[in-house]
């Protein structure tokens, strides 16, 4: 037996409807025509209602935040009861490192020692004190000097022009001093750091520039690494004599 006939005849019993058999036999085709319709609807609508449960799950799981992800901020509520607090301020002050300074440099360019200032050229020159930079040439400073006039004492600044050569000899000596006075500061100190950069200054006097042009003849001798080999008693000797009223 069909499954046609099977469903017309559950279908009969519970109805309490009877069916013409004949008519039923001849139109068996599109009887079961229909019942292949009403199977299909049923498959297609529990097809959508699966899909519908499927779709549902999936989007509640897509729209449940993941473990650990606390899901987009949320701003507080302007009447919520939650006590707030002010932020520290944990910025620390930096430290103390004092200030710092670019070395003094020499007119020829070269430092000085720490805590020491390159001198104004006119200061260099005997009875220099209070005078002041005019101008200058190639080869000569002009310095404006005080000096008492003759036929009243009163002082007045008087123009005199130097060689340019005699001024930065006298730069470098000064230069020069400065660092032996360094050297034997960092040596009496058992500074080793301080003692070698002094060295390596004073090495240098007999190739400035200023000598090689002006008077290489100061930096012919031995008195150079005499110092720096360690003889601090000379080099206080030296600075009592060449370098006295120079510092």
């Amino acid at each position: 037996m069909s499954d046609a006939r099977d469903a017309f005849q559950n279908l009969q019993a519970v109805t309490g409807r009877g069916f013409d058999a004949t008519a039923l036999r001849a139109d068996w085709d599109d009887v079961e025509r229909r019942i292949a319709r009403y199977r299909t609807g049923r498959v297609v609508l529990s097809s959508f209602v699966a899909l519908a449960v499927v779709g549902g799950v999936t989007f509640a799981a897509m729209a449940m935040p993941l473990k650990g992800d606390s899901g987009p901020a949320v701003p507080p509520s302007p009447t919520s009861s939650a006590p707030t607090t002010q932020p520290r301020d944990t910025a620390q002050a930096p430290p103390d490192v004092g200030s710092t300074r670019e070395p003094s440099l020499s007119v020829f360019g070269e430092p000085y020692p720490d805590g020491v200032n390159a001198p104004e050229l006119v200061s260099l020159l005997t009875g220099g004190e209070g005078g002041t930079y005019i101008s200058e040439t190639d080869t000569t400073y002009t310095f404006g000097l005080l000096r008492p006039d003759p036929t009243d004492g009163h002082t007045l600044e008087v123009p005199i022009t130097f060689a340019k050569g005699d001024i930065l000899v006298m730069a470098a000596t000064h230069w020069q001093c400065a660092w032996i006075t360094e050297y034997v500061g960092a040596s009496e100190a058992n500074d080793p750091r301080r003692t070698s950069a002094a060295a390596v200054e004073l090495e240098k006097f007999p190739d400035l520039d200023v000598i090689q042009e002006y008077n290489p003849a100061m930096g012919e001798g031995e008195y150079i690494s005499r110092i720096v080999g360690g003889d601090t008693e000379y080099a206080k000797r030296w600075l009592n004599g060449s370098c006295s009223g120079m510092n």
